[in-house]
């Protein structure tokens, strides 16, 4: 059955967050995108709902997000692109080696407070940071001080 289609055994319910993307709820990697397995392959699930609406992505693609927001899987979110077109993207939002600080992506100092109040829970953590655009790592440094966010303007 298509990921899509299978609605909210797939994570496809309301977020916390203010937001007009479908976030995926469930396992997230370290980079904060879906992870799902569908006979016996593992996926990101913006990829599986990609190629389950337009079938499959074709090589040398990547499947980039209008949003910036790697939990997002919403098809109107989600085009396809080179390696290149990711690159240029990425560094157009300001994230990336290039970026000062070598910060994935500016955060506001109230979503850096908030990341400093969640849980010692890894599962916690995951659910805070999804759609933040930041890694794992890079919130428990923001937790432990070791980052300093620059604030989102």
């Amino acid at each position: 059955m298509k990921l899509i289609a299978r609605g909210k055994a797939y994570g496809m319910k309301p977020t916390k967050l203010e937001t007009p993307c479908i976030e995926w709820l469930y396992s997230l990697d370290g980079q904060g995108y879906g992870r799902v397995y569908r006979d016996g392959v593992r996926w990101r699930v913006h990829r599986l709902a990609w190629t389950d609406a337009n079938g499959p992505i074709p090589e040398g693609m990547c499947v980039l997000h209008r949003c910036d927001n790697p939990a997002c899987f919403r098809l109107e979110h989600l085009f396809l692109g080179t390696r290149t077109d990711n690159a240029t993207d990425r560094a157009r939002k300001g994230r990336g080696r290039g970026n000062p600080n070598g910060q994935p992506k500016k955060i506001t100092d109230a979503q850096a407070e908030m990341i400093k109040r969640v849980p010692h829970k890894r599962h916690a953590m995951k659910r805070a940071i999804a759609g933040l655009g930041i890694t794992l790592h890079y919130a428990y440094e923001i937790r432990r001080g070791k980052r300093r966010p620059a604030c989102a303007s």
